[in-house]
């Protein structure tokens, strides 16, 4: 069987390939994947600035666990760490062991407390951190 062709020997427009509807459909799908692309860019950017981090930083999490997945691997967890200067010198259970004191060379007072489970620093006012000043945490003294 012959196709059949035209005068100019042209197949006729009806069998023909329409010119660039291929290249058309390629082009769009490579700009959807471009912006697929920054979707997902954008959408892991937040997600990774707004994961808190490990409560524990000492301790690494089971390989492939939920606490993986969820919280960042810390590889320099001690710098974001609060930093204590000076020597510490004393310590003291209060209660029952929620809170612990610790105190330090000028001055320096610090309080844990369990329910929060982070020291913090306590500032003492100038007219308290005179040589020979004892500060008692329930203010009775023995």
């Amino acid at each position: 069987m012959v196709a059949q062709t035209d005068q100019a020997g042209v197949n006729p427009p009806q069998t023909r390939k329409r010119a660039g509807t291929r290249s058309l459909w390629m082009r769009r799908a490579v700009v959807f994947q471009f912006l697929m692309a920054i979707l997902l860019f954008a959408s892991s950017t937040w997600w990774a600035l707004t994961r808190f981090n490990r409560p524990d930083p000492f301790s690494p999490p089971p390989v492939f666990s939920l606490s993986w997945w969820l919280h960042p691997l810390e590889i320099n967890a001690p710098a974001r760490l609060p930093i204590v200067s000076g020597t510490l010198t004393s310590f003291a259970v209060a209660g029952d062991g929620d809170v612990v004191y610790a105190t330090g060379q000028q001055g320096m007072l610090l309080r844990y407390k369990r329910s929060s489970q982070v020291w913090e620093r306590i500032l003492i006012p100038d007219s308290l951190s005179a040589p020979g000043t004892e500060i008692v945490p329930d203010g009775k003294k023995d």
